[in-house]
């Protein structure tokens, strides 16, 4: 034997640890590099939504108001995180409408305090 050297079983550890690392770090590159956004388990809704969180002190009026100025339907939630799915009721080509409402959510600090589409 030499001195120092690793025993054989734990050069097959070692191997066997590479090659576990070596698959994990391929399925992440994979996963990373997916086009198509991630959604949510759960229903799927027709037309435009969006991921809402609200401040925890907002009140039940105040999001009521927000959600009918933009004309919005609270579709989902909360989730384990607190983020609610709305339903835009506008036409999914109208973009520009889409991104109104989008810019009056972001603009209620006191109300929203996070605003995503699907």
């Amino acid at each position: 034997k030499i001195p120092g050297a690793i025993p054989g079983w734990w050069r097959h550890a070692l191997a066997a640890g590479v090659v576990v690392i070596f698959l994990q770090s391929a399925l992440l590159v994979n996963l990373w590099r997916q086009s198509e956004p991630i959604t949510p388990l759960g229903d799927r809704y027709d037309g435009v939504v969006l991921q809402l969180a609200f401040v925890p002190d907002a009140t039940e009026i105040e999001i009521r108001k927000l959600l009918e100025r933009i004309d919005a339907t609270l579709v989902g939630g909360p989730s384990a995180v607190g983020v609610y799915r709305v339903r835009l009721n506008v036409d999914p080509a109208a973009e520009k409408q889409i991104n109104a409402a989008i810019t009056i959510l972001r603009e209620h600090h006191g109300v929203i305090i996070h605003v995503a589409r699907e």
